[in-house]
């Protein structure tokens, strides 16, 4: 329903020219999507909330008004990792692909808002599933 929404009210993503990469829902509380797009001209996150915000307060709306976080999308895993962890500031990542995981620091101001509203953090898991890494919380 989530990426059927933004088609509707984004035309770039209904014309393909922007791509949703991958989306999580904590329903009714918070939604998260990443997108990207091949045209350098274009911002895909700017596109996808559009002027002050109205196209994504209009999918908000349709999902009874939860809260929808866009990231960039990003082929380099940390990176994207980096990108789903905002507005978190990153400290540092330790990358294991040998046992597919990755370690993530953030500076203790932060920590609040990596680990989410009630331990919620839609970020980390979702970074985790599409990357298939392993979320451990600690």
């Amino acid at each position: 329903m989530l990426i059927e929404l933004f088609r509707i009210e984004v035309p770039e993503i209904g014309e393909e020219v922007i791509e949703i990469k991958a989306a999580a829902r904590d329903p009714g509380s918070r939604a998260k999507i990443a997108v990207k797009t091949n045209d350098k001209r274009i911002d895909p996150v700017g596109a996808c909330v559009g002027m002050r915000g109205a196209r994504v307060q209009a999918v908000s709306t349709e999902l009874g008004g939860e809260r929808i976080d866009i990231v960039l999308w990003d082929d380099n895993p940390a990176q994207f990792v980096i990108n789903a962890m905002a507005p978190a500031d990153v400290a540092s990542i330790v990358v294991d692909e040998d046992k597919h995981t990755m370690d993530i620091a953030v500076e203790a101001g932060n920590l609040a808002q990596a680990i989410g509203r009630n331990g919620q953090n839609v970020a980390s898991g979702f970074a985790a599933e599409r990357l298939g890494t392993q979320r451990d919380d600690r």
